[in-house]
């Protein structure tokens, strides 16, 4: 008879399945087009590092789910993203940005119109690993007690630059808000994978998966939590083809 412990674990990752399961449908079935021209709008003003943090923490606020509607995303427009501008670029800056951004969704919004595409700011982005590039998209698996995180991940980087799979370039193993249970098969997976982060390596709950880790000779990059996202979405930026 199978112990306790086991039959959790195995709840757990039937759990863990179902939960990235649910989100990848979600992402198959459609960027919503006004999240996508909104990201290439920031992305075109202000630093790649930049956009993909401040569209991780306005999507955050906004609400549990990806806006889908042109008002919905004129809302995140005028409110978290406006704040999280306003605070990473100056207030003057982010009103600047915010009135280009609802012009570049009008546009869009036009039937019979097209949307070129802005001249890009003069910024560079300045390298943050040294670790291979794939081709084409990043294939990231999040183990996380989160179920909006991968979402949130796959929205404000692009689905062409990452994407969920169980075969991945690239796990990433969340101590901030970790699942109830990590699964038997964390160690299979993680050797597999092509790298390995552990966000939140700074907490007791990071200090346990790295001790199990490294008890299976499984290398890892560990993020502190008070440095926020922006490290790890700059990760896998860098890794994308």
């Amino acid at each position: 008879m199978a112990s306790a412990d086991s039959m959790c674990s195995l709840h757990a990752g039937t759990q863990g399945a179902k939960a990235r399961s649910a989100v990848q449908t979600q992402l198959m079935s459609g960027e919503p087009p006004q999240i996508r021209v909104l990201r290439e709008a920031v992305e075109d003003t202000v630093p790649a590092s930049v956009a993909s943090v401040a569209m991780f923490a306005a999507l955050s606020k906004w609400g549990s789910r990806v806006p889908s509607t042109f008002l919905e995303v004129v809302d995140l427009v005028r409110g978290p993203l406006a704040e999280e501008l306003a605070a990473r670029l100056g207030v003057e800056r982010a009103r600047e940005l915010v009135r280009a951004l609802e012009q570049r969704l009008s546009l869009a919004e036009q039937p019979t119109g097209t949307v070129s595409r802005a001249p890009k700011a003069q910024f560079e982005d300045v390298p943050t690993t040294s670790m291979p590039k794939t081709t084409g998209p990043v294939r990231l698996r999040v183990v996380t007690g989160s179920p909006s995180l991968p979402t949130l991940i796959v929205s404000s980087v692009g689905p062409g630059r990452v994407e969920l799979s169980d075969a991945p370039d690239l796990l990433l193993l969340d101590a901030v808000d970790p699942p109830e249970a990590w699964g038997a098969d964390l160690e299979r997976v993680a050797h597999e994978a092509g790298t390995v982060a552990l966000f939140g390596a700074e907490l007791a709950s990071g200090a346990a998966i790295a001790k199990r880790l490294a008890s299976a000779n499984v290398g890892f990059v560990g993020f502190e939590s008070e440095h926020g996202i922006a490290p790890l979405l700059d990760l896998i930026r860098s890794r994308a083809g």
